[in-house]
Parts: structure tokens; sequence; C-alpha cells
């Protein structure tokens, strides 16, 4: 689940004045605007039916808003007449994720699940609940926001502002604010194209892979040709002080890639650092977040550590599967990554500590695999094995699944996809084939 605030924007963009009572309507078109202004006790006994029902449609507006947001795809549908319903294991998920903020009674919720209170929503309730929605909500770097890495910048620094200044966790989130500012500021435009670049020549002055977009020591911005990956690396070393390891880590199983093994490179270098940045910071928020709000804040050292950006990565993920996950650990793999690499770190987490050999294998971990994986988006691929005369794996080659278009294909996982491939990637982490 990727917490997308962009399908809040209807309400946290909507125009309700500085009265914190102002009263939110729904338009036709979906707009949320002010209708008036909360009037207490007395406007409960003359409540008109028309007010009754526009005050439940922006109530609905903002509970299928809500689940947008957060990704709950079940639970939302329509009776007969088109109205929209809410099932109570919708409503339990978010109270679990919103708390007091959400105030559940408040939408009435009918035994058929329609929203059917009455109340007015007020700009007060919709700030409290969307601020608790920004807090809680974690995005993949894809649905990275500023603005959300700002406000919960703000809620974690007034949590450690009593910590000593050259303490590890202060000059984490030093780091942190450098590389979020950097994000807003620089990182959109770090690297452009060279809509000249000729991939049929060597890479040079004259044809460049694209540009770099640096600063000085005034501010001035200028910007040089991109000839290799650590042209990229270099900068991001001066100018945040952070190691990036861009070309050993660009295309999953390569290192030591050159710019003239990308097929887009300015776009492809600017796509890692940027999956990167934005998972570092992201990562290094709603974990300390999270602790906080399990009282294991004081544990959060031990999410800090590594000496590039990969490692303090790696170090953040350890750091959640130690402490703060309920369900036993979970594996570091995203949506671009290759489904039998998906496959291999979950596998490699659960037989790590196996001393058994009759237990290492496909059969013995499918189910918690599939847990794992079953329903997350990825690409998708198959394995050609070769086997000795004793049936055994020698060899494995994968290739993705192709679309109509010839494209990778990257949907859902389905629990045949890990079946089909499941034995080879066994092999591959067992045996090294």
């Amino acid at each position: 689940m990727s917490f997308k605030i962009a399908e809040l924007s209807a309400f946290s963009k909507a125009k309700l004045g500085t009265d914190d009572d102002a009263i939110a309507n729904v338009t036709g078109g979906g707009r949320i605007v002010q209708k008036n202004t909360y009037y207490g006790w007395v406007g409960k006994i003359f409540r008109m039916t028309g007010a009754k029902n526009a005050n439940n449609a922006v109530r609905t507006e903002l509970l299928r808003a809500l689940g947008r947001a957060f990704e709950i795809n079940e639970g939302i549908g329509s009776n007969r007449e088109g109205k929209t319903t809410f099932s109570s294991r919708f409503m339990d998920r978010l109270s679990e994720l919103l708390g007091p903020a959400f105030m559940r009674e408040d939408f009435g919720i009918r035994p058929d699940g329609i929203v059917d209170s009455g109340k007015p929503l007020t700009k007060r309730r919709i700030t409290a609940i969307l601020d608790r929605a920004k807090l809680v909500g974690k995005s993949d770097y894809k649905d990275y926001d500023c603005d959300v890495a700002q406000f919960k910048y703000d809620h974690v620094s007034k949590k450690i502002e009593s910590l000593p200044e050259d303490g590890e966790v202060r000059k984490r989130f030093d780091l942190v604010k450098k590389i979020m500012d950097f994000n807003k500021k620089e990182l959109p435009h770090l690297i452009t194209d060279n809509y000249m670049f000729d991939r049929s020549k060597e890479v040079s002055e004259l044809n460049p892979a694209g540009y770099v977009h640096k600063f000085d020591e005034k501010g001035e911005e200028y910007k040089v040709p991109l000839l290799k990956i650590d042209d990229v690396s270099k900068y991001l070393q001066d100018r945040l002080g952070i190691s990036l390891h861009i070309n050993d880590n660009i295309i999953n199983g390569k290192r030591n890639v050159k710019i003239d093994a990308l097929e887009d490179p300015w776009h492809q270098i600017l796509d890692y650092v940027g999956k990167v940045l934005k998972t570092f910071v992201s990562e290094s928020l709603d974990l300390y977040i999270e602790a906080e709000e399990k009282d294991l804040e004081d544990k959060y050292p031990n999410a800090i550590g590594g000496a590039c950006m990969e490692a303090k990565i790696e170090n953040l993920m350890n750091f959640k599967c130690n402490y703060l996950l309920e369900s036993g650990p979970a594996a570091v793999h995203d949506a671009g990554m290759p489904l039998q690499d998906c496959m291999g770190k979950e596998i490699k987490l659960l037989i790590e500590d196996e001393k058994d050999d009759s237990k290492m294998t496909w059969g013995h971990v499918a189910k918690k695999v599939k847990g794992k994986l079953v329903g997350q988006v990825r690409p998708i691929y198959t394995a050609t094995v070769d086997r000795d005369e004793n049936d055994e794996i020698t060899s494995v080659k994968y290739k993705p699944l192709r679309d109509i278009n010839g494209q990778p294909l990257v949907r859902k996982v389905e629990p045949e996809d890990l079946d089909n491939i499941g034995e080879a990637v066994m092999a591959t982490i067992v045996d090294g084939v």
C-alpha cells in the first residue's frame, strides 16, 4: 500500500476560508467548496433535509477519497439506487489508520453502508483527518510529495529537538532536511536531455548523453555535459556529502555499468537518483514516526548507519524488520525489480538460519513467499533450466514475459507466476546456478 496524497487534493486545496467552523460542500463536479459556517446545537434542531443530504454527500466523498489515497480497494460499493456504500471492514481500516482524528461515529454509517449522519463536515475536522493521513500514510518514491515530507519533518523535528545536536539522530535528520530541499529545488532538473545525442557515436563533449545542472558556491546554476555516470555521483558527493553507487545498482544484477550501456542515460540516471533520495527521506521519516507511536523511538539509532545511500536505506529496512514488523521480516524490493530477484530476497530471509538441507526447497518456502508477493505489481519473468542426469538444475536463464506490444510485462503477481520459476529461483539461491 502506497499513500497517494494527490487523491485528497480536492479537500486539501479546497477554498474554505480561515474559519475552522466553515462547512464543506461538494459540487456536482466534485469540487469541495464552503457552504456556510457551523452554528452549533441550534443548527441541529433546524437542520433541513437538503442540508443533511449535502452533508452526507461531502462526507461520502471524503470517505471515497481516503479509500483511494490509502489504496483500500475493497469495501466501497453501491446499492440499487446507485448510492455509495461502505463496508464495516472499510471503516475499520480507516479507523485503524487515522485513530481518534477520524471520528468514525460522525459518519453515521447505516447497516446497509450508506452515510446517514447529516452532520456538517467542518474545515477543522477535514484538517484533523488530512493531517493524520499525511502523518501515517507511507508512500513509495513514485508517490513522493515534497509538502507531505515537510509536514512529517516538522513533526519529527519537534520530537527530537531536545536530543543532543551532535547526536546520531539529529545528524540523521539534518541530512534528511538537506536532501528534502534538494529533492524539491534541484532534483527535478538535475539532469536534462541532449536532444541531439547520437547513440551511434561515442559519448563526448560534442555528443553528451545529457546535461548535469549544478550550482556553484554563490548559488549560481550552470550545466555541464553528461559524459559518464560518475559525473552525477561526484556532484552529489560535492553538493550533499553523500555517496551513491549508481553504476553498480542502476541495472539489476550488473556492476560497474558504463553510460554507453544505458538505453536512455539521462532519464535512467535521474530516475535512479530520485528513487534513492526519495526513498531515504520517506523511510527515515516514516520509521521514526512509526517507532514513536509504538514507543520505540529510543531504538531509532539502530536504523542509522551505512557509508553510502544504498547502505543507509538497507539499515532502515533492517530496523523495520527487527523492531516494527509484527508479521516477521520483510525483504527489500519494489515494483521495478524483476520477479525472480524479489523472490530471491524473500527466500534468503526465510532460509538464512535453516540448518536442515531438506527444507531448502521451493515447496517448503512457497506459501510464505506467496504471502509476501501475490498481488504485488512486479515485472513478470519465466525461467529456462538445464538439468543433469540426476534431474538437478545446473543452469538457469530468466527472460521477461512480454505484452502484445512486445514490452516487458508488469502486472500483479499471481501464484502460478511464482510456482513457474520457484524451483529455478531456489536453485539460484541455494546452489548458485
